[in-house]
């Protein structure tokens, strides 16, 4: 950077470094470390226009970690405490009266996962890089707190609670999260290969958790909405809109499947798909139970079990033709 040139304050994008150039800061770098973007917020304040710059401040980095450090915590109590109650995973009222039931312990595994991946968050939420402070403060911002916050409150409600307010209750829950879940995985996915460079850890705590939480919730809000249409319908009838229920639940499925598929060609985003894949498989689990018992679908369990079949497939072609764009924002440091 030339120290004689007397620029107006700006900020150089996707750059390793907050360039704040002016003639009161004397063309110097107004940075408190070296290679990160946190700044003094006295140093801000110092420089014309320098509230621009309030979300790179120390004070404000060190608010959103520990708001979503906060918020973590929320979600990882929600798991253990409906776990508990639950008797780790035996519920208080089954809901197999709904075709798009997901076995228990697929259900689990996939939470449980989740919870995993959120341990690879916390050190980036806590690194000084570039890449985890401009993610932190730019594209997390303030929407992963509520995000935790619901999740735990709706990760405990699924596991205690059967009545119908509660399911509704569910879905409001997850409209929200969902909402606020396409916001930060826009901010995070890019259709293009090659947009910036990020660490095995940031991949794993950033890129591939937010592509598994969305598919997720996204399961989750298509299970529950057709569970709570089933437990509103007082007539107790098979139908929705001259449709059965099994072929409403066979709908949305292939649904899912499509969306697996189209983002897979957008973003190569393999873990998204395999998600929903895994859901489907959990469904064709719990048909496959259900026959044992009681009366099962037998055109979900087999649409579950083609569609399932289906994803995965795309999955290994997917990773077979384009190997090295799965990882496409995983690069070595300079």
């Amino acid at each position: 950077m030339d120290s004689k040139n007397d620029d107006p304050t700006f900020m150089v994008d996707d750059s390793n470094y907050l360039a704040l150039r002016s003639i009161y800061t004397q063309g110097k770098s107004v940075l408190s470390e070296a290679e990160t973007l946190i700044v003094d917020q006295s140093s801000i304040e110092r420089i014309p226009g320098g509230w621009l710059y309030n979300k790179y401040s120390k004070h404000h980095i060190i608010f959103l970690r520990g708001l979503n450090l906060l918020g973590l915590t929320c979600e990882l109590s929600g798991f253990i405490a409906g776990e508990y109650f639950s008797r780790f995973g035996e519920r208080s009222a089954p809901t197999n009266e709904s075709p798009f039931t997901i076995d228990p312990y697929f259900e689990s595994s996939i939470w449980i996962f989740i919870l995993v991946l959120s341990v690879f968050l916390i050190p980036v939420l806590f690194k000084k890089s570039t890449n985890s402070i401009s993610f932190l403060s730019e594209k997390l911002k303030y929407y992963h707190f509520p995000v935790c916050v619901l999740l735990g409150a709706y990760i405990f409600s699924r596991r205690l609670y059967s009545e119908t307010i509660s399911f509704i209750f569910n879905d409001l829950i997850l409209i929200i999260v969902g909402i606020l879940l396409v916001i930060v995985y826009s901010n995070i996915k890019y259709e293009e290969d090659g947009r910036y460079m990020v660490t095995w850890l940031e991949y794993i705590g950033i890129h591939l958790q937010f592509s598994v939480l969305v598919a997720l919730v996204l399961v989750e809000l298509c299970r529950c909405i057709i569970i709570t249409i089933i437990k509103i319908d007082k007539a107790q009838s098979d139908e929705m809109f001259g449709m059965s229920f099994n072929s409403w639940t066979v709908l949305i499925m292939s649904v899912l499947f499509v969306l697996g598929v189209i983002f897979m060609t957008m973003y190569k985003d393999i873990y998204f798909a395999a998600v929903l894949g895994y859901n489907f498989f959990g469904v064709y689990v719990m048909q496959r139970s259900s026959c044992i018992e009681e009366n099962c679908y037998d055109d979900v369990q087999e649409a579950a079990l083609i569609l399932g079949s289906l994803t995965y497939g795309f999955i290994f072609l997917t990773i077979l033709f384009y190997p090295r764009l799965i990882c496409y924002n995983l690069r070595a440091r300079r």
